[in-house]
């Protein structure tokens, strides 16, 4: 299983200088950006009021003054014509003049009160019946003028404000005689909203300003671009939430409508005209738009300042770290050679006190290694004596017995002398090879550290074997999938690798399988298997194999896994063995990776 790589040290003092940079600028941008919205949209908000007002206060004024108008006209000496029954062209003069003087009247007329058109400002209307303009019978009704609209002409499909006023009878006050009917061009009353919207756009400010009548209809609106886009629509239907709350005509009041996402400035138009009203509204990212540019910059500052504080960060955390990089790459060089100088003390900080306490952790472990390689090699001088000592008995005692026995049965049977000279003979060979094998374990051979490919080694050593192998028909296989170099003594190493296939030579049987393979370099190590297909080593005795004179295998010594373990450890390596009975034994030998290794 990979183990998963961890943060170090470097990268969390970087980490953390990038928490504490961008934690309190982004809430601080957070808290700012959130007022400032809100700030913002109150002030514009409070301004679009203010634009609507303006606004409504305007049509107002200009309705009041076309209605005063009309109730002049309607009081004139001339109206009163109407009582003699017949066309009267002073009337009819008159309504021409006025709307010469005034060209956003589109007609002017005068009805009786049985309907019948009797002058007009437009001769084609005069004797229709009923009028173009249906609501006199309102401004006859109410004594006072009536305003209707905006509706569509039907003789002109111009667009007009209806606006009527009652003719009253100067024999009996409070008796209509007729009533005046105007037409009004409703693009002369929208321009007053389109030349406050050209004047807002001129200081930079685009607002569109709608009229909405009493069913939420857009009666008429004025752009920055100019035109009437927005006429006609039905904001109720649209879903706006803006006009469902009532207003008040002295309330300073601004909402956002969610289906047009704008701000939107309202206000109530008074009589005559009380069911409009006026709505300035400026989409909300337009409005917010100096938020944005604030953002943009709090965020090139904040990138600025923690660009410079991950710089600053950076160097820091490498001149804190440097001294730990230093003490764990001494600490693992003094796993390798003991006798490395201490390390200076560079600060009397904490890390001067790790230093100090490394070194003489240092000095302790050199003392303690060698007081262990001390009482190591008094503990193998007793051990080898006891094992040498058993070892020898047993083969002078046979060889005790057997000269006792020459001595009585010399000259008798010269069979049986024969017999007894080669048992001694033979007992002092196995005596010789444990002399030689005792020898070559305590010979103090320090190994020649060199950069060693293994496969060579390896291959050499098959080679050697490979005549008792086909002769067992024992099958070998050698596999070094990548080079791999080790800091060893090649000879030495070559005698382990030897060892170690000999050894499996001596335990299998006809049939069976070797296989050599290298692996690494992982973690700054090397190495190679061997691995059979034997009768395997049971786990009781596995951790007996490499003590010396321990074996189980006739004739042998005991001291060729002992002799693997020594060269191996003194190489700074490591041997272990994997096994279960009846499915073979690997032995796997690990030494130091070179510096050349890939």
């Amino acid at each position: 299983m990979t183990r998963r790589p961890t943060l170090t040290l470097r990268g969390k003092l970087v980490l953390l200088a990038f928490a504490l940079v961008t934690l309190p600028a982004g809430i601080f941008g957070v808290i700012a950006s959130r007022d400032a919205s809100r700030a913002l949209e109150a002030t514009i908000g409070h301004q679009l009021h203010l634009i609507a007002a303006d606004v409504g206060g305007d049509l107002e004024a200009a309705l009041a003054e076309q209605q005063g108008k009309l109730r002049a006209w309607a009081r004139q000496d001339v109206m009163r014509e109407i009582i003699v029954g017949d066309v009267d062209k002073r009337i009819a003069t008159f309504l021409q003049a006025q709307r010469a003087g005034d060209p956003s009247y589109v007609d002017l007329f005068v009805v009786n009160m049985e309907g019948r058109t009797i002058a007009s400002s437009n001769p084609r209307l005069i004797g229709v019946s009923p009028p173009p303009v249906a609501s006199w019978r309102e401004a006859v009704a109410a004594h006072d003028a009536f305003l209707h609209g905006p509706v569509t002409a039907a003789h002109s499909g111009r667009r007009v404000l209806e606006l009527a006023a009652p003719i009253g009878d100067p024999e009996s006050p409070g008796t209509a005689i007729g009533a005046l009917l105007a037409l009004y061009d409703w693009t002369a009353f929208t321009g007053i909203a389109a030349e406050v919207g050209r004047d807002l756009a001129a200081t930079g400010l685009r607002v569109d300003i709608l009229i909405v009548d009493g069913d939420a209809v857009v009666a008429g609106s004025a752009t920055p671009a100019g035109g009437d886009v927005h006429g006609d629509r039905d904001l109720g239907r649209e879903g706006w939430k803006t006009l469902a709350r009532p207003a008040d005509p002295g309330r300073d009041e601004y909402v956002y409508e969610p289906a047009a996402d704008a701000l939107v400035g309202r206000v109530a138009l008074h009589a005559p005209i009380a069911r409009w009203a006026v709505l300035a509204l400026q989409p909300r990212a337009e409005a917010l738009a100096p938020v944005r540019t604030m953002r943009r910059r709090l965020l090139f500052a904040l990138v600025v300042v923690l660009t410079a504080g991950m710089i600053a960060a950076t160097i820091l955390a490498r001149r804190m770290s440097l001294p730990l990089y230093s003490l764990t790459r001494a600490a693992r060089d003094l796993a390798r050679e003991p006798s490395l100088p201490p390390l200076p003390v560079r600060s009397q900080d904490e890390i001067g006190e790790l230093t100090l306490a490394f070194n003489a952790m240092a000095a302790d472990l050199r003392q303690a290694q060698h007081d262990l390689v001390a009482a190591a090699k008094l503990a193998s001088v007793g051990e080898i004596a006891a094992g040498l000592a058993h070892e020898v008995r047993t083969p002078l005692g046979i060889m005790r017995g057997s000269a006792q026995m020459l001595r009585r049965t010399r000259g008798t049977d010269e069979r049986r002398t024969i017999e007894l000279v080669d048992m001694i003979v033979g007992e002092v060979d196995r005596l010789e090879r444990v002399v030689a094998a005792l020898t070559e374990l305590g010979r103090p051979h320090e190994p020649v550290i060199e950069e060693t490919p293994l496969a060579p080694l390896l291959r050499r050593a098959v080679d050697f074997v490979r005549g008792q192998a086909a002769s067992q028909s024992v099958a070998l296989g050698l596999h070094c999938p990548q080079p791999c170099l080790a800091r060893c003594d090649p000879e030495q190493i070559y005698q382990v690798a030897l060892n170690l296939l000999v050894n499996a030579l001596h335990v299998l049987p006809h049939g069976g399988r070797i296989e050599l393979r290298t692996f690494g370099p992982a973690h700054g190590r090397v190495g190679f298997e061997v691995a059979d297909d034997g009768p395997g080593i049971a786990p009781e005795i596995q951790a007996e194999i490499f003590t010396p004179f321990f074996t189980r295998r006739e004739g042998g010594t005991g001291l060729g896994l002992a002799f693997v373990e020594r060269v191996v450890i003194a190489h700074r390596g490591r041997v272990a063995v994997t096994s279960a009975p009846n499915a073979g034994a690997t032995f796997r030998v690990e030494l130091p990776a070179a510096k050349g290794a890939p």
